[in-house]
């Protein structure tokens, strides 16, 4: 869609949303009413502006003027009600708006004004929107025809003199944002047979290669002589080599500035079974999305290199299935990892974490980042605790998340911290490994997690762990079953902007 602001009104001008809040209705249509004929008790008698209401008028006083369509947002208003709000109105009416739309921001919409929103995330929410509402989750329907993939080409928006540049700068990262966190939803929901290992790291090589960064794919034969055993154990069911990509941005040239060296790692298991603990069937069909930590850390990397901003980003991705075959590692096996700690397997389902352990210990040792992060589709006990409210955060450092939680809460991607207590550690331990990968009851199971994944850290004092597990997939108004939500790009983006050397 191309996105265009204007400080009036054209000629040309037929259909025009106006978002409205509950709070400040009545001069907003008052000035409706007038321009429309539309008497003004009529129009609150079928509009009170809730959350995602609309209502179509056809004006009688004006030829410029096809139709205005009311867009409610309710009584508070936040960056994510914004965007939900936009992306339910392109979605649900994609296919019966006109080719040319306008959004006016300042002739009679009150948005503008409220209180707790601003500038920045309406118009940053509403080219959000407008990209992901035309995202096509039937990309491999045989029958799928062009005309029912109509959506509209121009938007212009109408704002004042002004605002406009601060607008187009909004635009700019906006529409970079978005479409990264698109990439994550695409790569999420093609099915594991489309998206493996393999192609998975072809995937970050394709990206590298457009915008302008480095990407190093470790196959199998070098995965080994890294001795990132954990990896390889978890491989050992699967058809498809593993890889272990390596993502690196760092800016041309700041002047010999100092600049934040950030670690991201993230899961990459295409498929997960959970192994020979395997999983129930009815669970199973949805394990395509076990890669959403590996696919956030690829969509953020892209996002950043594009924005060019002043900070070092190393993103890794270990990446294989989790599958059933004779090969395949067993409860009770004890594995080798990149750390040299030994790993008593007590639940093969409890693989994420095994990878993430190679990973951790691989770039904390090779890059040694100021901060270090893991992003993952981790426990079913996050759910439980959380519900789809939140990520589940556990970090040893208080000011990194602080941070975290609060750019989550300004720009509606919460997460919640919880403990990670030594007492979890001990849980962990085995009598035949350095440590076993679960503590063999269900107690406590996101943050035994998060502390096994701690111990290959490096003693990383900055260290934070991040588990999607609820919030990278789920049920939404934009598809028929559960979908990826490309949750976590905008979080990431807005803590590296924020992010200064100390």
């Amino acid at each position: 869609m191309n996105i265009q602001f204007l400080t009036s009104f054209s000629d040309k001008t037929q259909t025009v949303i106006i978002p409205i809040s509950k709070s400040e209705t009545s001069d907003a249509l008052q000035k409706i009413a007038e321009v429309s004929g539309v008497s003004e008790g009529l129009i609150t008698q079928d509009f009170e502006a809730e959350t995602k209401q609309t209502l179509m008028l056809y004006p009688q006083n004006t030829t410029t003027f096809e139709r205005f369509i009311l867009l409610g947002f309710g009584e508070k208003s936040n960056a994510k009600t914004i965007r939900d709000t936009f992306r339910s109105f392109f979605f649900q009416n994609k296919e019966k708006l006109p080719n040319s739309l306008s959004l006016d921001l300042c002739q009679f919409s009150n948005l503008s004004n409220l209180k707790n929103s601003s500038f920045v995330e309406i118009i940053d929410g509403a080219i959000s929107a407008s990209i992901l509402a035309g995202y096509d989750l039937g990309q491999l329907k045989n029958d799928r025809k062009e005309d029912e993939l109509k959506f509209p080409s121009e938007l212009n928006v109408i704002i004042s003199e002004d605002q406009i540049q601060e607008a187009e700068k909004v635009k700019l990262e906006s529409e970079i944002v978005t479409q990264a966190q698109l990439r994550v939803m695409e790569l999420v929901d093609l099915p594991a047979n489309k998206i493996d290992a393999q192609t998975l790291a072809k995937s970050a090589q394709k990206s590298g290669k457009k915008y302008g960064y480095k990407v190093t794919v470790l196959q199998k034969e070098e995965i080994e002589k890294n001795a990132l055993h954990a990896l390889l154990a978890v491989n050992q069911g699967s058809q498809v080599p593993p890889t272990f990509t390596i993502t690196e941005y760092k800016p041309e040239s700041l002047d010999n500035t100092k600049i934040p060296v950030v670690g991201l790692v993230g899961k990459g298991i295409t498929y997960d079974t959970g192994g020979l603990s395997m999983k129930p069937s009815e669970g199973m069909y949805h394990m395509k999305c076990d890669m959403g930590g590996g696919a956030t850390v690829f969509g953020i990397v892209e996002a950043v290199a594009r924005l060019k901003l002043p900070i070092h980003l190393i993103g890794i991705v270990p990446a294989t299935d989790n599958n059933v075959d004779a090969r395949s590692v067993r409860p009770g096996d004890i594995i080798d990892s990149h750390a040299g700690l030994t790993i008593e397997v007590v639940n093969t389902d409890a693989e994420g974490r095994l990878i993430l352990a190679d990973g951790l210990s691989y770039l904390s040792k090779n890059y040694n980042p100021d901060v270090l992060i893991d992003i993952a589709t981790l426990t079913g006990a996050s759910i439980v605790s959380l519900g789809y409210e939140a990520g589940l955060l556990c970090s040893n450092n208080q000011e990194t998340a602080q941070m975290l939680m609060q750019l989550g809460e300004q720009i509606g991607e919460k997460v919640w911290q919880m403990p990670i207590w030594d007492s979890y550690r001990k849980a962990l331990n085995s009598d035949l490994a350095d440590i076993k990968n679960y503590p063999g009851v269900p107690a406590a199971g996101a943050l035994t997690a998060a502390k096994f994944i701690q111990t290959f850290t490096n003693k990383h004092p900055k260290w934070a762990h991040l588990d999607i597990a609820g919030m990278a997939f789920g049920d939404s108004e934009f598809a028929k079953g559960k979908s990826a939500t490309g949750y976590g790009v905008r979080l990431f983006v807005e803590y590296l902007k924020n992010l200064k050397f100390s």
